[in-house]
């Protein structure tokens, strides 16, 4: 069983069609009477709304869209609304423009007193917070069409009918004495858009909708069930059985007043719910009749009711998907010259030519060329039409989605929005929403361009917007992201805060005034936002990536990594930024690789996403000049406002040899600041340039110029002391990472390059105790610990900065920078399996960093040192554990490693490893003789002395200055003494010196060096 709350408001539920009867309460309450309409029989007009299908799939319904199919036919069946007069709106038929227009189209119908409305509505209600007084208790109510946005921002926006426009409308209708018959299922248990606001819609239609009769179909606090079995809500189901005839038994008379039905649908729908559902009708005399049985009404098979009920859903889903306006039976007929003009309207509509379709609706209705109920059909369907795209702009910005189109879809939006103003009156319902849309979704395209230049223009227009309607949350957060883009934090959050005030179940003003706070360095507040935030919405993925943002800055890349990869988990598709994210977490702990690979992951889930190509180009730089150029140029061109991506592509420039490519830079650096001159890297890039151009009044300027627009940002100061600490004048720039800290504790950079500062000084005791300090700040980075590891490996205290490089490590077990440090660290201790074990996970992490090559010639250069001291075994030691992870393509390592196992008298680890060496295609004929050479003694070793002597032999072929040494020594020790004697006799002619037993224990194994001995008696 599924649970759904129904609220039910009928205003004098039925008409004199089947003599419904209404009559003035007596004294007990009891009477029956009828009334009948002024001059003749009463006239029903029926609005039915059901909206199962929102265009929010979050939203959908079950049974609402057949609740309200059902009770359509109930009337239908019942004689009780004749079908030219009853206007059914189900699903994506029951959009925001087709609601309010057929709500408004009442005040035009010819009724008399006495004549009856049914309005019924099937879906979501809520409610939302209002700042205008003239709203009772400082709420408004809202009933959701199915293009409303997910995110509860209703006021100024498409998508619903306000309980205050319907109840204008009520108000006029009953002023006319026309009795009006509402019916409300606006809560549905397990599915409400908000619990809260579900229990005050329940209350707010207490107090509206004043003359009615109300049928609630719960009390307060309750929601309603549906069953599954019958495919309905329990309060319809019942209601409208009881209306057939159920309910007629407190007299059986085939009369049914307001008592017998209230009993009747609440005794059933209570039993059903299992006592949590308590139905209510209560009108202003409980002996109201609201139905007379008829003997046709009883021939009515329920079941009928339902199938046709069904069919009706069917057609209109079909309809729903026509963009052409289609005939409709219950307008005027058509001649052909107008038919053919229809036509003309329609093909427009189809080519999406929207402003020819708009030109032809206006000479229609200067020509007069269709009757007015066509013209008002036609406008509905042109307004329907144009209004999709606008709409679905707005709710993708309200959605706070981070892979969003590009600025001109939004620009094309607006144009549409300006379109639709052409078509309406200023009394249409919607005039008020596309005006405030055609201003909010410019204002957007230069927000999303990142257009600098044009926030005034922005700011203008949200004002404007806001002027129309004080209520409109989003335009309310659209200013506060103007402000926060101007680097007006305080007043980003003053805006951001009014915006949750008005629908605090909403997120994305939530994440905005966390962005707030932490561009305030607010550094706890904002944390904290962020926690409230994925409390208050767990399914959110952007919180998740707002607080990784906090624990970034912090350098607390485990946490960060955590929760990017969470929010990638709850939204795989919008993930463009998370993954972006991620490769800087995995570019500043080291790993090269991982950080290239998440970079081009956020490139390929959004083309569009120009921070990705940003950081893709910073790890090209040094190895492909040419795909930087090529990344920042692609940035550029999709950004070309974005300071950031022009300093990006001025920084390269600037970097290049030519003095052209200086001048470049400094354009493109005057072009970001020009379009944010609150970018602080764009003037210290700019300045750097003239420094380089040897200008340095001008570079002092322009740092502090950066300082005078930016005086609460940190990294302006770190900016400037980081000119001089590179200038080699580092009071200087102590004094200005001072002024940096002073302003916020926060920035990282100020710590680090201070240190640096203080060591150049010679100070090294300021060096720590500025370590030290940022410890209170950045307990959790393991930058800190490796600063700390090397600034102890650089003293000598090799045993202590081994401890704080695990620290890093424990602080970030990822941490790839403490890799290449502790591999350092242990080779200065002969700790030899630690150093090449982390010489290995530093390769991993960044291969370019720690290339196999470079960490080849740092390992040979440490085995010769040790043999230099005489430890040999220790060299070997070294040598044979890197073999398990260096390849044979570093083939000086290997042969050191086959020779000191060789001269250990190990030639059998030798021998693999020299042949290995010999597979190779690409080697010199040096290193080829070489190799020949060693393996020919190992086998001399091994007594083959057939192979040794064939290895001498074809090394002999390498060199032009070869050796026969070897190659007597095999042909001695296989008994050929002849042999060996001539080869020998060569060696004496080339090499007499081979006699000096000195240098044989370095080159030679002692089998060898035995062997030698006999060979120097040959005569």
């Amino acid at each position: 069983m599924y649970r759904r709350i129904y609220l039910f408001t009928v205003l004098a539920l039925f008409s004199a069609t089947t003599q419904h009867l209404f009559a003035q309460q007596n004294a007990k309450g009891s009477s029956e009477e009828e009334v009948a309409a002024a001059g003749g029989a009463k006239t029903t007009h029926a609005i039915i709304v059901g909206v199962s299908d929102y265009d929010a799939p979050r939203l959908q319904l079950n049974v609402a869209d057949k609740d309200a199919a059902l009770f359509a036919r109930f009337l239908l069946e019942t004689k009780t609304v004749s079908k030219e007069n009853l206007q059914l709106l189900l699903n994506k038929k029951a959009n925001s423009a087709a609601v309010n227009a057929a709500i408004r189209s009442l005040l035009t119908k010819k009724m008399k007193p006495g004549d009856e409305v049914i309005f019924y509505f099937s879906g979501h209600g809520d409610i939302q917070k209002s700042k205008d007084t003239a709203n009772a208790g400082g709420y408004i109510g809202y009933l959701l069409c199915s293009d409303v946005n997910i995110e509860r921002a209703y006021t100024g926006a498409q998508g619903t009918l306000s309980f205050k426009d319907l109840n204008d409308v009520v108000s006029k209708l009953s002023q006319s004495s026309i009795q009006v018959s509402i019916v409300l299922d606006a809560c549905h248990s397990g599915q409400t858009v908000n619990e809260e606001g579900a229990n005050l819609l329940s209350e707010s239609a207490l107090t509206s909708f004043r003359n009615t009769i109300r049928y609630l179909s719960c009390g307060a606090n309750q929601r309603s069930f549906e069953s599954e079995l019958i495919g309905h809500g329990y309060f319809t189901f019942y209601l409208v059985h009881g209306m057939m005839g159920a309910a007629d038994n407190s007299p059986l008379n085939n009369k049914i007043n307001v008592n017998e039905l209230n009993m009747y649908v609440y005794n059933n729908v209570f039993q059903e719910s299992k006592e949590l559902q308590e139905p209510n009708i209560g009108a202003s005399s409980g002996g109201k009749v609201v139905m007379t049985v008829s003997p046709a009404m009883k021939l009515i098979a329920f079941d009928s009711l339902r199938l046709n009920a069904m069919q009706e859903i069917k057609e209109s889903n079909t309809t729903a998907r026509s963009i052409v306006v289609e005939p409709n039976a219950g307008l005027t007929t058509l001649t052909t010259a107008q038919q053919d003009l229809l036509n003309k309207l329609n093909s427009a509509l189809k080519n999406e030519q929207h402003k020819e379709a708009i030109t032809f609706y206006t000479s229609f209705v200067k020509q007069k060329s269709f009757p007015a109920d066509w013209l008002r059909f036609i406008k509905l369907k042109l307004v329907q039409q144009l209004s999709i795209d606008p709409q679905q702009a707005v709710n993708t910005v309200l959605l706070g989605n981070n892979n969003q189109p590009s600025a001109s879809y939004f620009m094309a939006a607006a144009e549409k929005s300006k379109l639709l103003l052409s078509v309406l009156d200023k009394s249409d319902y919607e005039h008020k929403i596309y005006y405030i849309y055609a201003r909010y979704l410019e204002s957007y395209s230069y927000l999303r361009g990142k257009n600098y230049k044009m926030y005034p223009v922005a700011k203008k227009l949200l004002q404007e917007a806001l002027a129309a309607e004080q209520d409109a949350a989003f335009v309310l957060h659209a200013l506060g992201l103007v402000a926060e883009y101007q680097d007006n934090f305080p007043l980003a959050e003053k805006y951001y805060r009014q915006a949750i005030e008005l629908i605090p179940t909403w997120t994305y003003p939530r994440s905005s005034l966390g962005n707030a706070l932490r561009s305030q360095n607010r550094v706890n507040e904002a944390i904290a936002v962020f926690k409230e935030v994925i409390k208050l919405a767990p399914a959110f993925s952007w919180p998740y990536n707002n607080l990784a943002n906090v624990y970034y800055d912090l350098k607390r890349y485990n946490e960060a990594e955590q929760l990017y990869n969470y929010s990638i988990k709850i939204d795989s598709v919008d993930a463009a930024t998370e993954y972006s994210n991620l490769g800087l977490v995995f570019k500043d702990r080291g790993n090269i690789k991982k950080a290239e690979t998440f970079f081009t992951k956020a490139i390929h889930a959004d083309s569009n996403m120009v921070y990705a190509y940003h950081h893709l180009a910073e790890l090209y730089k040094k190895i492909n000049a040419k795909q930087t150029n090529d990344l920042l140029i692609q940035s550029v061109n999709r950004e070309p406002y974005f300071a950031e991506g022009l300093t990006e592509l001025a920084d390269y420039y600037r970097e290049g040899p030519l003095l052209q490519e200086w001048k470049l830079a400094d354009s493109l650096y005057q072009a970001a600041i020009s379009n944010n001159p609150y970018y602080t890297w764009a003037y210290a890039g700019k300045a750097w340039g003239k420094a380089q151009l040897k200008d340095t009044a001008e570079a002092i300027r322009l740092f502090k110029e950066s300082i005078r627009i930016n005086e609460d940002k940190p990294s302006a100061y770190a900016y400037y002391g980081r000119y001089f600490q590179l200038t080699k004048n580092y009071k200087q720039a102590i004094s200005w990472y001072k002024k940096g800290l002073a302003v916020s504790p926060w920035y990282w950079e100020n710590y680090e390059w201070m240190h640096e500062s203080w060591l150049k000084l010679n100070k090294p005791d300021s060096a720590l105790a500025i370590l030290q300090q940022a410890q209170n700040y950045f307990g959790q980075n393991p930058d800190l610990y490796n600063l700390l590891g090397n600034f102890h490996y650089a003293n000598g205290n090799f045993t202590e900065a081994a401890l704080q490089y695990a620290k890093a490590l424990t602080a970030d077990s990822s941490y790839a920078n403490a890799y290449g440090n502790l591999a350092y660290t242990s080779l200065e201790i002969n700790d030899f399996a630690n150093a090449v074990r982390y010489f290995k996970k530093a390769h991993d992490n960044d291969p370019l960093l720690f290339s196999i090559k470079d960490i080849s010639l740092v390992l040979i250069d440490k085995a010769d040192n040790l043999l230099l001291d005489q430890k040999q075994a220790e060299a070997l030691s070294l040598l044979s554990l890197a073999t398990t992870f260096i390849p044979a393509s570093q083939s000086d390592l290997y042969f050191k490693t086959a020779s000191l196992y060789y001269i250990n008298g190990e030639y059998k680890k030798a021998i693999p490893l020299l042949e290995q060496l010999l597979t190779q295609q690409d080697l010199t004929a040096g290193y080829r003789y070489r190799f020949m050479q060693l393996l020919g003694c190992c086998k001399i070793d091994e007594g083959n002395y057939s192979e040794a002597a064939k290895l001498f032999e074809a090394s002999l072929t390498q060199t032009s200055n070869p050796s026969y040494l070897g190659l007597a020594a095999s042909l001695f020790a296989a008994g050929q003494k002849e042999k060996a004697a001539e080869w020998l006799t060569k060696e004496n002619k080339n090499n007499p010196n081979w006699q000096n037993t000195n240098n044989w224990s370095r080159q030679y194994s002692k089998t060898t060096i035995q062997l030698l001995q006999q060979l120097k008696q040959l005569p």
